[in-house]
């Protein structure tokens, strides 16, 4: 409650970041959401797309903040035509009316969810569910999260599903970033249980 009324009254906003310093700013709550099978024709990088989108769904100007595809362009499959996509709004009301309604999208209707926090993944080493991250990664070595290999998984030349290779779960056909994954399976319920926001459809 308190955090909701610094940043829903100014004059609150304002004491309280009288408290600190001049250079203090605070920043509104983002709440994001996921937008399925995104026609990937749309840019998330384009202004005029994102004011198209919050016009096409009665959104008001600039309460969608940013967005991005979840997986990295140069991981889609060849013929692929549409990704998952994520929104991050400054309005819960208007973050759960997507979750229930869905959202239009180059003249598409698509199913929204809310994106759900989920088990960290060191980015050098690819494990799940360690707590550290690559900054303070024990390991000497960076790995590939698609091959497992010894090289940055953007530079990585396997695109065989079949020679993915996961370094939790220490098999091949699949890869470290797979939402698949049984360790991120695992991990995830873990996780889920210790988060109560994990258990609820909509934003409070």
């Amino acid at each position: 409650e308190a955090a909701q009324l610094i940043q829903n009254d100014e004059d609150a906003k304002q004491a309280f970041m009288n408290l600190y310093s001049a250079q203090a700013i605070v920043r509104p709550r983002l709440y994001p959401i996921i937008v399925e099978r995104v026609p990937i024709s749309f840019n998330p990088e384009s202004n005029s797309n994102i004011r198209e989108l919050e016009d096409g769904n009665s959104i008001e100007n600039g309460e969608v903040q940013r967005a991005r595809w979840i997986k990295p362009p140069a991981r889609r499959e060849p013929n692929q035509r549409a990704a998952h996509l994520i929104l991050l709004i400054s309005n819960p009301r208007t973050a759960n009316r997507m979750i229930r309604d869905g959202a239009r999208i180059h003249q598409t209707l698509l199913w929204c969810r809310k994106l759900l926090k989920e088990p960290s993944r060191c980015l050098k080493c690819h494990k799940i569910g360690t707590g550290h991250f690559a900054s303070d990664c024990p390991e000497e070595e960076e790995k590939c999260g698609t091959c497992g290999a010894n090289h940055r998984t953007r530079n990585c030349p396997v695109t065989d599903k079949q020679s993915r290779y996961c370094v939790n779960c220490k098999t091949k056909g699949h890869a470290a970033w797979d939402r698949g994954c049984p360790a991120f399976v695992a991990q995830y319920d873990k996780l889920a249980s210790k988060v109560p926001d994990n258990q609820y459809k909509y934003y409070p």
